[in-house]
């Protein structure tokens, strides 16, 4: 709704411009917002400067005085003057009246500020620790460090009361609190975002100003050298605040005076500080409480006579005239909390504690505001300040305002009792002014009381002009104008004369300058008072909200009261809307249309409106309910509401677009008529911020796994519209490549070091070194790197795999490992040597300066010592059957390469074998033909113990004749030598026994081969013979050693056609054996491997 409790009053016309009362009457946030960034960004470029001048011209950025007065430096002004921040320090809860509206004060009242928030902006930060706060204070942003003034401000404002006489204003309060650097930008964030009151006790320095070593002047020679041109002055700093306070119509700053008055050296270049015209800046604001400083009333006060000025505070006028200070306050000598330690107190003087002692009072007002209006309705900035002015206690020789005291006194317990007056007859009202309207109340007074009327408004900023001595030139933009009549006497407003800012106010004219305007009727006649509130010239946005305050009257003539209810918003589609207007004392109603739509009764306060054609194509209509008073009462008062239509909401995700690897993705979303907007997804991705329209999306893995994933914006309506609105868009992926070159390695010298790289999502790879060494195949993943010469001298290479992308993706993807080369040691195992079967072997190395070494196989043999460099090996079964073995030495050292090694290769020469073959019989004039089996032989030598003679003693088959002595004797033994392949060097022999017959006649003598198998061989339990190569009946089985000994040996009978034996292998070493079958006609060899 625009307007829920204002009277909007016309004399004629109804013309207005329904924003600008909006604006008058709710917080503008989107412009204070605008307002706080502008002022933010300013003040770092204005301090930044002034940062840099400082250091240029070496003067300091903050100091304090030996007086306690804190400066800080904010920025330079156009004429090149550095202008410094400073506090204006120099009991009050009497003196203003205050601790009369605590429990037990007298006035029926109960206030300690519970539930209200004021804010405060000082010299740096507040001590929050401090015992009297109980952590009631919040710091709003981050001072470098707390500072005295601003805790002692603090704590009048609202300190508990452990120490009684430090007890603050509104001692159960909360507080926002925040040093002065960027102060326009965080007062209007904070007045967005509710505050309704702030302190602000201090001031640009001007005119003269105590340094600590003596006076500085920060005048402008150029303009005038008799003052400070800046006192009085209405400029850029007056107007920003004046700006923040209208665009915050509940918001009331307060600021303290100064304390200039006086000021300067006795006899110095410029003459002193005033005594008058020496406020500045925003103590000249139209729209702030400025708030002097006088001296404790012990009693508390006793008429004007019982208020003595300070000798400090700053005095008006403002250059066009207008009455500052507004008010004044205790200020000198004022006990409160300190930063030195959380129990630590002070006094001090200065406006700096007058201006806190009004705002911890105007915290109380607030919270009885409340109490009688309901939780959350808040007093309109205006209405204070009137309020306070209204009800300040007279203070100065003479009746009314001045240039010293303002309107007087601050009276806190006066105040609060005119708003429980108001419960009872309207005495406070907060109301607009149409152009060319008028206000008029009837007020009956008895005589008893003066009669006092007061006005109050937050006025436009106004328009500075260019510097000179005090121009006046009113900045005030709409003038309204009070008086009151009664029988034919007409009453005006207090006004003050700044061209003799000494005399005495006047009140025979309109006040034409100050947005406050006082009429005050002493000693009344009793009677009927009309008060009238018009304006002069044109209202600037066609209206002005101002408070009224009446006080000496016995009754006020009702006037009707009226509210068109809240804005109605409906959902487009919808033509009717449903109106809630409600009123009081009203003798009849009338609704009217600025649009061209319908109501179905517009004489009742809820009609149903039906758009009309020129409402929905405007997308809203303004509406106005006025309500006419009863009799006798002729007044009438109206308001106004809007219906709105409401859009659907529109989404737009975008277009679909796709992205390389697993980048993320820059959303570019639409949306339009929302109350938000969120992104959703269905993958496993998320969203820096799925609010913003251009939020950036992560995806997941298993977005990635899917090769896309759709995201969609979903638009939330605005009431009373209750569908969503979403649109989807496709993000799909393009994978991007992958490299892993592995991790660092190391390598000795030129050894060869085998690369593990891996390679995903790719068009090709590569290998590249920084070296000189080469690779068995750049284009694999896992190649061979041989170190080069140059790579050995650094001593470190790097090695990059390159992993060529797959399009779209454009960007090859490289990972690189460093391989250390350390210098190779030196390590020798020998020469390459050869030994015979079963004959143990020395091994001699060489090692320079390891710290251990061990020498290890390929096969199975064994080291007799295989941790010293020269040893004897001993080779196994394997390595005679693989007919050699790889002997390694390993040797570990602490610098260089960790270990290194060198081999040797040993060749086994299996040893000679020899089987002279199956003893047999010959005839003594016979012949007898030997089948002798040898293997790994040179040569081989046949000889008997006989006198017979071999036809060839040098073949394995020949024949051996017997001798003579060999027929004697019967039996002759023959011994088949044979000679070893090197390095074997024994002989081995085999004997077969020849018996020698005396034949009647020869027979058949010679021996034939038999065939067999062997099953398994090789064995590690049993074996089989099997042969079907047999003629005899009787069979012999024996099985031979390597070294011709005879391990088994057992008699078979022949039984059918097939011979099969089984003879168990488990008690035999492992080894090469040679088993014999033999029988009377025939016999047969094969070799046989045992391996358990």
């Amino acid at each position: 709704m625009i307007k829920l409790t204002f009277r909007i009053l016309f004399l004629v016309s109804y013309i207005l411009v329904f924003s600008n009362i909006s604006a008058q009457i709710s917080t503008n946030v989107e412009e204070l917002m605008r307002i706080s960034e502008k002022e933010a960004t300013d003040y770092q470029i204005k301090r930044a400067y002034a940062e840099e001048f400082a250091k240029e011209n070496n003067i300091p950025v903050m100091y304090e005085n030996d007086k306690g007065v804190f400066f800080e430096l904010q920025k330079i002004s156009e004429e090149g003057i550095p202008m410094y921040y400073k506090t204006d320090n120099r009991n009050s809860a009497k003196t203003i009246s205050t601790d009369k509206v605590y429990s037990g004060g007298g006035s029926g009242l109960s206030l300690d500020g519970t539930g209200m928030v004021p804010r405060e902006w000082d010299g740096g930060g507040v001590r929050l620790s401090h015992t009297e706060f109980g952590g009631r204070v919040v710091q709003g942003d981050n001072p470098t460090g707390t500072n005295w003034h601003a805790t002692h401000v603090a704590g009048t404002i609202m300190a508990a009361g452990v120490s009684s006489s430090a007890k603050g204003m509104a001692y159960n309060a909360n507080l926002r609190a925040f040093d002065w650097n960027s102060d326009n930008s965080e007062m209007a964030s904070e007045a967005a975002a509710g505050a309704m009151v702030s302190n602000h006790s201090y001031g640009y320095a001007r005119g003269w100003s105590w340094s600590g070593g003596g006076y500085t002047w920060y005048g402008t020679p150029s303009v005038s050298t008799q003052e400070d041109y800046k006192f009085g002055f209405y400029d850029s700093e007056s107007k920003n605040w004046d700006q923040i306070a209208f665009n915050a119509p509940y918001y009331l700053i307060v600021k303290s005076a100064g304390n200039d008055r006086n000021e300067g050296p006795n006899g110095g270049q410029y003459p002193k500080d005033g005594p008058y015209d020496c406020i500045a800046h925003g103590g000249i604001s139209k729209n702030v409480l400025t708030v002097g400083a006088v001296e404790d009333i012990q009693g508390g006060y006793n008429g004007p006579g019982s208020v003595n000025m300070s000798s400090f505070s700053s005095w008006g006028p403002a250059d066009d005239g207008r009455v500052k200070p507004d008010i004044v306050a205790n200020g000198v000598s004022l006990y409160s909390c300190d930063n030195s330690s959380n129990n630590a107190y002070t006094s001090s003087s200065g406006t700096s504690m007058s201006a806190p002692s009004a705002t911890g009072s105007i915290v109380l007002l607030h919270q009885h505001w409340e109490d009688l209006k309901g939780t959350g309705e808040q007093m309109l900035a205006a209405t204070v300040k009137g309020l306070l002015i209204h009800t300040a206690d007279e203070a100065g020789p003479q009746d009314g305002p001045d240039y010293q005291f303002g309107w007087g006194l601050m009276n806190t317990k006066e105040a609060a009792l005119r708003i429980s007056e108001d419960e009872t007859i309207n005495v406070i009202d907060e109301v607009v002014l149409g152009e060319s309207g008028i206000y008029e109340m009837v007020l009956t007074v008895d005589g008893t009381e003066d009669l006092k009327v007061t006005i109050c408004w937050t006025d436009l900023p106004g328009q500075p002009v260019s510097p000179e001595l005090d121009p006046i030139d009113a900045m005030l933009i709409n003038d309204l104008d009070l008086r009151l009549t009664s029988n034919g006497n007409t009453y005006f407003p207090w006004k003050l004369n700044p061209l003799s800012p000494g005399s005495i106010a006047t009140n025979n004219s309109e006040n034409n300058v100050d947005n406050v305007e006082v009429v005050w009727i002493e000693n009344p006649t009793p009677g009927d008072y009309t008060v009238a509130v018009d304006h002069d010239g044109i209202l600037e946005g066609g209206s002005q909200a101002f408070s009224i305050i009446i006080s000496g009257v016995t009754n006020t003539i009702s006037l009707p009261t009226v509210s068109a209810g809240p804005d109605v918003d409906v959902c487009d589609g919808a033509i009717d809307a449903q109106l809630n207007g409600t009123g009081n004392n009203i003798g009849s109603s009338l609704w009217r249309s600025f649009g061209d739509g319908v109501f179905n009764d517009p004489t009742l306060l809820d009609p149903v409106y039906t758009l009309g054609t020129s409402d929905i194509e405007n997308g809203s209509v303004i509406l106005e309910l006025t309500a006419y008073g009863i009799a006798p009462s002729t007044d009438s008062v109206s308001d106004i509401m809007s219906v709105n239509i409401v859009s659907s909401p529109i989404s737009d995700a975008g277009d679909d677009f796709v992205i390389c690897g697993e980048a993320s993705a820059q959303l570019d979303g639409y949306a339009e008529n929302y109350g938000s907007h969120t992104w959703i997804t269905r993958g496993d991705g998320s969203f820096d911020d799925p609010s913003l329209l251009d939020a950036v999306y992560t995806p997941g893995s298993g977005d990635i796994e899917d090769g896309q994933v759709k995201v969609s914006l979903v638009v939330s309506p605005i009431a009373p519209c209750v569908d969503d609105a979403k649109d989807d868009m496709i993000i799909s992926f393009a994978t991007a490549p992958l490299s892993d070159a592995g991790d660092d390695g190391i390598t000795c010298g030129n050894m060869p070091y085998q690369l593990e790289g891996i390679v995903q999502n790719n068009e090709g790879m590569e290998w590249s070194t920084s070296g000189d060494g080469t690779f068995d195949d750049i284009t694999i993943s896992n190649p061979v790197y041989t170190p080069g010469e140059d790579d050995m001298n650094i001593g470190n290479v790097v090695i990059t795999l390159t992993a060529f992308p797959i399009a779209p993706c454009a960007t090859p993807e490289l990972d690189q490992l460093t391989l250390l080369i350390d210098p190779m040691p030196t390590i020798n195992a020998g020469e390459d040597m050869s030994s015979c079967a079963g004959m143990p072997v020395s091994v001699t190395g060489s090692v320079e300066e390891s710290t251990s070494h061990e020498w290890t196989t390929s096969g199975d043999g064994e080291f007799e010592d295989s941790n010293a460099v020269s040893t004897i090996y001993t080779p196994g079964t394997e390595d005679i059957v693989n007919n050699g073995a790889t002997l390694t030495l390993t040797a570990y050292f602490i610098d260089g390469c960790e270990m290194g090694f060198d081999e040797v290769e040993l060749g086994i020469s299996p040893n000679a074998f020899a089987n002279a073959g199956n003893s047999g019989s010959v005839c003594k004039d016979g012949s007898f033909t030997v089948d002798g089996y040898a293997e790994n032989y040179t040569s081989l030598m046949w000889t008997s113990n006989g006198d017979g003679s071999f036809v060839d003693n040098t073949s394995l088959y020949t024949d051996y004749n017997p001798g003579n002595n060999d027929g004697a004797v019967g039996n002759v033994i023959l011994t088949l030598s044979v000679y070893p392949e090197y390095p074997c060097s024994e002989v081995v022999v085999s004997d077969v026994s020849l018996e020698v017959l005396d034949c009647s006649s020869v027979g058949e003598n010679s021996l034939t081969s038999i065939g067999f198998s062997l099953i398994p061989n090789p064995t590690s339990n049993y074996f089989t013979i099997k042969t079907d190569d047999i003629v005899s009946d009787n069979i012999v089985v024996k099985v031979i050693s390597l070294d011709g000994k005879v391990v088994f040996s057992q008699d078979f009978n022949m039984k059918g056609d097939i011979f099969k034996a089984t003879i168990s292998a488990s008690n035999y070493p492992d080894g090469i054996y040679t088993v014999v079958i033999s029988s009377d006609m025939n016999y047969g060899v094969s070799r046989l491997m045992i391996k358990h």
